[in-house]
């Protein structure tokens, strides 16, 4: 399939492909979009961190002095508040239905960027496998808003999600916003190639 993000380009570290294992792993899971984007955000998973566990407890806990505690024995103290944060971040952003429908955008410079990408991409996989209707509509929707309002790592991890649930390739044909919202994301990518070349060289 034709990938926005131009994987064939990229040869990935050992620790990028560990990465891209766990991504496969929690897309198919429909882990919480606020674990997911948390781990994305900070880039790295460490030994003894359960972050299924943690998406879980997120996903049954409403009161925060019941979600640290529970947090801190599965992802430890440290992660557990900052996830705390993050989810109220991203719980007071639109929620994806909306976005697709046109009735809100991901708004700039919000530091949820991940987990929005994550919901809705989510949510589009949602509507491919439902009742059969046109999903240009929510596809434009969902191009835009990956092209406009998402930074890069936010953008590529929103196009991997739906990749991994969708079958992308058959639902694209025709959406105008799709072509340049590829464009903008390899744009990206040839940048990000060129500084991690660069730090390689120094």
């Amino acid at each position: 399939m034709k990938c926005a993000v131009a994987a064939d380009k990229v040869v990935p570290t050992s620790k990028e492909a560990e990465n891209l294992r766990f991504l496969a792993r929690a897309a198919i899971a429909r882990l919480e979009p606020s674990v997911l984007g948390y781990v994305c955000r900070r880039g790295t998973i460490e030994a003894g961190e359960d972050w299924f566990a943690a998406g879980r407890i997120i996903g049954r806990c409403r009161r925060t002095y019941d979600l640290i505690p529970e947090l801190a024995r599965v992802v430890g103290t440290r992660n557990a508040a900052a996830l705390v944060i993050y989810h109220r971040q991203f719980r007071d952003a639109p929620c994806a239905a909306d976005v697709l429908d046109g009735r809100a955008d991901i708004p700039a410079g919000k530091s949820s960027h991940a987990a929005q990408a994550a919901a809705l991409a989510y949510e589009l996989a949602d509507r491919a496998a439902g009742e059969p209707r046109d999903l240009v509509p929510a596809i434009e929707r969902f191009a835009w808003n990956v092209e406009h309002r998402l930074p890069f790592k936010s953008a590529a991890l929103a196009v991997h999600v739906a990749l991994y649930l969708t079958d992308l390739e058959s639902l694209v044909t025709g959406v105008p916003a799709w072509p340049s919202m590829e464009a903008r994301i390899r744009r990206d990518l040839d940048a990000f190639l060129e500084r991690r070349a660069a730090a390689i060289r120094t």
